[in-house]
């Protein structure tokens, strides 16, 4: 995703359910765990299992949903600002294991 600040929106797809739209390409969505999030797209996570790997569920999705739901019900304009930041295993603090 690129850096910016993106106007979110509430989607709903027959096939797909619901999704949260990020500007004009990019997305909020639930992801199942056989895959990572794709190009543009922003998934939920409640908890990283062991070797660092996300868990993203739809109960996540849903709670933000539902947190977003009210404040568009109320006819606000919800806004995600996206900056960059170096991932932690990539800092020099934090170097990534060596498993040779």
């Amino acid at each position: 995703m690129p850096e910016g600040v993106f106007e979110l929106e509430s989607v709903h797809g027959e096939e797909s359910g619901w999704a949260i739209r990020v500007g004009e390409g990019g997305w909020i969505r639930h992801v199942g765990p056989d895959r990572l999030p794709g190009h543009l797209e922003i998934a939920p996570v409640t908890e990283f299992k062991s070797g660092a790997k996300p868990t993203f569920t739809r109960l996540a999705f849903q709670k933000l949903l539902d947190e977003l739901g009210g404040l568009w019900e109320r006819g606000e304009v919800v806004e995600l600002q996206v900056t960059g930041a170096e991932i932690p295993y990539r800092l020099s603090a934090c170097p990534m294991p060596n498993f040779s």
